[in-house]
């Protein structure tokens, strides 16, 4: 069912061509196999479309998932009565726009790459529709004030510290540059709406990867240290983990 309304949207144009390339050949054997080769060729890439749908629905639904673990789970960290003065208010500071984030990626985003499920090349529709929305991303933490809880990664057993779930924003913008360049390789003929779509939509992603100080800027991810936050004592306890 998938592949049949996925050979729909290689087009009639498509196949027009195809005729018009096989009558070119001739009406003999040598067009037959062209056609045969020429629709296995159309089920292949149907196939690779697929998959990649299959990934990116797969991984924004586990995206949207580890943002909404971390507001359940360390938010509150930030309203306990002992959580250092330093840190009372800045939420917006440990955090950036991951609240934003989520609401965003849960209520809009996700039911809308979902909705292309079997229009795979719509996907580029859908990241320039929300073009403003990709400029959450433009944010940046303070790191110096990174909050790690161990002993809240301990309570709830997991094998992921904050600082990880953090990084997750930058790692889906790069992610969506890589699923939709495989998309864009798959644009057929018949297909130049489509194409001219997800070019500018890696435009837009692309702007956020070299423009948005992202939520924990890459130069900063790579020379910092990790730190954690004491509450002992009533202050700001930097631990280098390295």
């Amino acid at each position: 069912m998938y592949e049949e309304r996925l050979c729909g949207e290689f087009s009639t144009v498509h196949f027009q061509a195809v005729k018009a390339k096989a009558c070119a050949v001739g009406s003999g054997a040598s067009g037959v196999v062209f056609l045969i080769n020429d629709f296995y060729s159309l089920i292949s890439r149907s196939r690779k479309l697929r998959q990649i749908m299959e990934e990116l629905l797969s991984t924004e639904r586990e995206y949207v998932k580890a943002l909404g673990y971390v507001r359940e789970h360390y938010f509150p960290e930030l309203e306990r009565a002992d959580v250092p003065q330093d840190l009372r208010g800045q939420r917006g500071s440990v955090f950036g726009n991951l609240e934003k984030l989520q609401d965003f990626h849960q209520h809009h985003f996700l039911s809308e790459l979902e909705s292309c499920v079997n229009e795979p090349f719509r996907v580029g529709r859908c990241f320039l529709r929300h073009r403003e929305s990709f400029a959450l991303y433009q944010y940046k933490t303070l790191v110096d004030w990174f909050l790690g809880p161990q002993q809240k990664q301990l309570k709830l057993g997991d094998k992921m510290d904050l600082w990880s779930y953090l990084l997750k924003p930058v790692q889906r913008i790069s992610k969506y540059s890589l699923l939709l360049q495989d998309i864009q390789r798959e644009c057929g003929p018949g297909q130049a709406r489509e194409m001219a779509e997800v070019r500018a939509a890696l435009e837009v992603i692309h702007f956020q990867l070299r423009h948005g100080n992202n939520l924990l800027a890459m130069d900063a991810i790579q020379s910092c240290h990790r730190f954690s936050i004491g509450f002992r004592s009533g202050h700001c306890l930097g631990h280098s983990n390295t």
